[in-house]
Parts: C-alpha cells; sequence; structure tokens
C-alpha cells in the first residue's frame, strides 16, 4: 500500500496536544494545516465533540484529518483491562464506527480505517477534506 501521504510536498501537520490547551484552544488561522493528528483514546466524548469543529476549520481543502484509536486485544480480559487503563487515565474508548460517524458528520465522505502496524495496537480512522 503507498504511504497515504505521499501527494503532500511540504506537510503542515497539527498534533494536538492537551499539556498546551489542546482542543479547547484556538487552532491558528482557518485552513492553515495539511494535516490533523488527534490521539483520541487521551480524551473524553465531550473534548472529542469540542474538538471536531475546530479540527475541520484548522484543516484547509484536501487535508487529512486522522483520528487515531487503540485498537481492542481480542481477548475479553486484556480488552476489559485495556478499557480500564484507558478510563483510569481520563481518557475514552471510541469503536471505529463512532470515529467514522464524527468524520462524516463533519462532512468527510471517504473515511477508512487504516489496520494496525507494527507492535503498537494503533488503528487510525482517516479522511481527506474535499477539495470544494
Amino acid at each position: 500500500m503507498a504511504p497515504v501521504f505521499s501527494s503532500v510536498s511540504t506537510l503542515h501537520c497539527l498534533t494536538v496536544s492537551l499539556a498546551h490547551g489542546g482542543a479547547g484552544t484556538a487552532l491558528g488561522d482557518a485552513g492553515a494545516y495539511d494535516c490533523a493528528w488527534f490521539p483520541t483514546f487521551f480524551v473524553t466524548e465531550a473534548v472529542l465533540d469540542a474538538a471536531m469543529p475546530r479540527l475541520f476549520q484548522a484543516v484547509g481543502p484536501g487535508g487529512w484529518l486522522v483520528l487515531g484509536r487503540m485498537a481492542p486485544p481480542p481477548d475479553p480480559l486484556a480488552q476489559a483491562a485495556s478499557t480500564l487503563r484507558t478510563i483510569r487515565s481520563s481518557g475514552a474508548e471510541f469503536d471505529t464506527k463512532h470515529l467514522i460517524a464524527t468524520l462524516e458528520t463533519g462532512g468527510c465522505t471517504a473515511v477508512r480505517v487504516l489496520p494496525c502496524q507494527g507492535p503498537v495496537p494503533l488503528e487510525y480512522v482517516i479522511d481527506q477534506r474535499p477539495t470544494a
């Protein structure tokens, strides 16, 4: 599979940092970024809901929105332990369908899920903003 961002020559990427105000702060000029990476496993649903309009505004036409989520382990006990760790760390578990719907609500039309790569069970729910 070809790299997702291969057509971007100079990538201006936004990583939402909760340590610096995160989802509740202004993200700069509208359309200023080519990509926004948002690790959803660190936030609650209220924070995700507050962040999405800002992310949609910050990413310009043709830019990428990338929502990261920890894919649950197949073992039910390991899955329960993973959920507990996430919630204990003030985060929330979002399933893939919820994140797809979140992007579609913002106007994304070709949302896709990239499978986990490597040892970290990180899954990416992505879409490219419409160009027009």
